[in-house]
């Protein structure tokens, strides 16, 4: 096989190919030839119907605001549904996050590890803990120890998280919230990995402290369960299907 052969097939692939590309364009210009004067005669007794007949005009109108009503309607449904299955998610979230931030922070002031394997030890099953299913949503966690500590830090525990987690996959406003504040707790909606997938979800963020130093604290809450329910009821709201009832 040389290079003139090849130049040539070429040409003769490159020659048909145009030639059926302009068969094709002309299948399509002759089809809309023969699709237009259709269409502008439906349009036009249309117009005809619109002017002569009251009832013509009073049945479209009726159902041009039907269809505009029920979108409205289907719209701040969702919309509503939305933020009542949100709120009730972070309240969950918010009483489940005080309740084992207590419980890590009581442990660790009970702790009587002094050394690197047992405050490793220490560290590591105390969150393990944490992580799970919660009442209503999964629940996972990201610790990191503050930067920038005036006092002295204990490098042994720097930074844990549950699987796929880093400390990336919380906001930089959450985290800003936390660290420039005493013991308040704050949330903000985020994604993280599941899987291959990124799933929706609630960090929430408090502090903890443990041999002089202080961490930052992050429960997330897998919102993934909560998403599907709401796009189960807004197919059901958009398809407005009736179902028999016997």
């Amino acid at each position: 096989m040389n290079l003139p052969w090849i130049l040539e097939r070429t040409r003769i692939w490159t020659r048909r190919a145009l030639i059926l590309a302009l068969r094709v364009s002309r299948l399509v210009v002759t089809g809309l030839r023969h699709i237009r004067p259709g269409i502008r005669y439906l349009w036009r007794a249309l117009l005809r119907r619109w002017r002569r007949s009251l009832e013509f005009r009073t049945v479209a109108v009726t159902i041009v605001l039907s269809m505009v009503s029920f979108a409205v309607v289907g719209a701040y449904l969702s919309n509503q549904i939305a933020n009542n299955l949100f709120q009730e998610r972070l309240k969950q979230a918010e009483s489940e996050s005080r309740y084992y931030v207590k419980q890590v922070q009581d442990t660790f002031d009970g702790s009587q590890a002094n050394d690197q394997s047992s405050v490793i030890t220490l560290v590591y099953d105390t969150l393990k803990a944490v992580e799970g299913n919660g009442s209503v949503i999964q629940r996972r966690y990201v610790f990191e120890a503050m930067p920038e500590q005036t006092k002295p830090r204990n490098r042994w525990v720097e930074s844990r998280a549950s699987d796929q987690l880093t400390v990336r996959v919380i906001p930089p406003a959450l985290r800003k919230s936390v660290q420039e504040s005493g013991k308040d707790q704050y949330w903000a909606s985020t994604e993280f990995p599941v899987g291959n997938q990124d799933h929706p979800g609630i960090a929430v963020g408090n502090k903890v402290t443990f041999n002089g130093t202080v961490y930052e604290l992050y429960l997330l809450y897998d919102l993934d369960t909560a998403q599907q329910t709401l796009d189960e009821i807004q197919n059901v709201l958009w398809r407005a299907e009736p179902h028999s009832s016997s």
